[in-house]
């Protein structure tokens, strides 16, 4: 039975011992105490508590009424005074429950957070890189074949030759376009299947090393971009002066895929010099050579280096590919940054290109 106020009385038949101590207390006889039972007159009661305090065995008990009605005092039997009363009791215990629900989503969904968090963090190497597995390898591999055939059966097909020069032009730029963003969203999908960002999962974020760190890495890059460009001039001189001469495909002038003048040196230096470089080492020395390196450092310089040499398709252009690519496997590994790689790479091919446009604007 509970009386009217902020808190309810319990009452336990079983710890009443008839002492009649509570009927002396209440001032306003609201106790009865029979021979078999021990009960309030709720219409008496003004919730002072004097027989709670009269009650040596606990039998009378007060807890407040939001517990109460929530189900916290045991076995009670619960009067109210009427049913506006039990209503906002009813509505006082429902707002507890809402609130308590509320924040058991707030903490589900912290600990979901908390969980990503740590996933994100297991899935980023100690060097601040993907821990790239050989799945994922074989993933881009794959997809990287599938679209090299499809990039030179188009560009075999004899409807670009029959296209005006200019729309010829953009074809092939479209081409290469779809070719090089093909490779990056699957690139992006890789990292999010790590649970990771693009730019986290090949460290391109972390530039916050020291100026001297910066300035080893560029004179890195600028004696192996002249090294590299002697082998290759060396090589080619060789090859040649035994009668093996490079193909077509190697031998054919920047200018006439991408065009002459300006916009062809514009459109050369973005697919060739820009997109080529970045989408290239994140496959090569990024997703192949990472997820080699569980193998030693030099297997997975020299077999993403291989791949890269196969990457051309042509047995001329092999050697010199294989050379370059081991070397900047071999940067990125030392340097632990992928930036060198890409700096050389792209270096490397702007004297291409640059050479190329040179020799067609004064020949």
């Amino acid at each position: 039975m509970v009386n009217r106020g902020p808190n309810r009385l319990v009452l336990h038949q079983d710890r009443c011992d008839r002492c009649r101590a509570c009927i002396d207390a209440c001032a306003h006889g609201a106790i009865r105490v029979t021979s078999a039972l021990l009960y309030v007159d709720w219409r008496k009661c003004d919730g002072c508590l004097s027989c709670v305090e009269a009650c040596e065995r606990h039998a009378i008990e007060a807890v407040p009424a939001l517990e109460a009605v929530a189900g916290g005092a045991p076995n009670p039997r619960m009067l109210v005074g009427s049913r506006a009363e039990a209503k906002a009791l009813r509505r006082r215990a429902e707002d507890a429950a809402k609130q308590q629900a509320k924040a058991e989503r707030e903490s589900e969904r912290a600990d979901v957070r908390a969980a990503r968090e740590t996933e994100r963090s297991a899935a980023i190497a100690q060097d601040g890189v993907a821990q790239w597995t050989l799945g994922d390898a074989a993933i881009v591999a794959g997809v990287l074949l599938g679209l090299l055939l499809v990039k030179d059966a188009l560009f075999g097909e004899g409807w670009m030759a029959l296209l005006p020069v200019e729309a010829g032009v953009w074809a092939r730029v479209g081409v290469l376009m779809l070719f090089y963003s093909a490779q990056l969203f699957v690139l992006m999908l890789l990292a999010h299947r790590h649970g990771i960002r693009l730019k986290e999962a090949f460290g391109l974020g972390r530039l916050g090393r020291s100026w001297r760190t910066h300035l080893v890495s560029v004179a890195m890059v600028v004696g192996l971009l002249v090294g590299t460009r002697l082998v290759t001039t060396a090589y080619g001189a060789a090859l040649k002066s035994v009668g093996w001469n490079p193909p077509a495909r190697i031998t054919g002038d920047l200018t006439e895929l991408f065009g002459a003048g300006l916009p062809g040196f514009l459109l050369a230096a973005i697919m060739v010099v820009v997109l080529g470089p970045l989408v290239e080492e994140l496959v090569f020395r990024g997703v192949v050579q990472g997820s080699l390196a569980r193998f030693g450092p030099w297997v997975a310089v020299l077999c993403s280096a291989a791949l890269f040499g196969a990457y051309h398709l042509t047995a001329w252009w092999f050697l010199p590919t294989f050379f370059l690519g081991a070397i900047l496997g071999w940067l990125a590994w030392t340097r632990r940054s992928l930036w060198p790689a890409i700096t050389l790479h792209a270096a490397y091919n702007a004297v291409a290109v640059l050479a190329a446009f040179y020799q067609a604007s004064n020949g």
